[in-house]
């Protein structure tokens, strides 16, 4: 379920969709993003995703590529959901391996921004914040 933000962050207006699987990492960028003020949602697996997806309008969706022990790719799914219903959406992909192919299926979805997996957090949170003052 949704937090609402504490303090006195400056992204206090900012929606934040986290999709990721592993509940360490989920944890970790939620209690992050939250103090950085975001109004942050975390969703575990696709259907999760795309149950907030349906309920409200996010700023940035942030999602892991790979959402299973499966080989798939069910990131580029989110991508394109939120692509289709929310074009204005800012959309960050975290991946363990990036590769020309998997750059360019998530570019050709919508992604606005790939980022190597790990990356600490305030790397993550800068890229955020420039998908965020681009788009205005």
């Amino acid at each position: 379920a949704g937090r609402a933000a504490r303090g006195d962050g400056v992204n206090r207006r900012h929606r934040l969709l986290i999709v990721e699987d592993e509940a360490a990492s989920l944890l970790a960028m939620t209690d992050y993003f939250d103090g950085q003020g975001y109004d942050v949602d975390a969703a575990h697996d696709l259907e999760a995703a795309e149950s907030f997806l349906a309920g409200r309008p996010y700023d940035v969706v942030l999602t892991d590529l790979r959402l299973s022990d499966e080989p798939n790719l069910d990131g580029l799914d989110v991508i394109s959901r939120v692509r289709r219903a929310r074009p204005e959406t800012c959309i960050v992909v975290l991946t363990a391996v990036r590769t020309a192919a998997v750059d360019d299926a998530a570019a050709r979805r919508g992604a606005d921004a790939l980022v190597q997996k790990p990356t600490p957090l305030p790397g993550l949170a800068d890229v955020m914040a420039r998908l965020l003052a681009a788009r205005g």
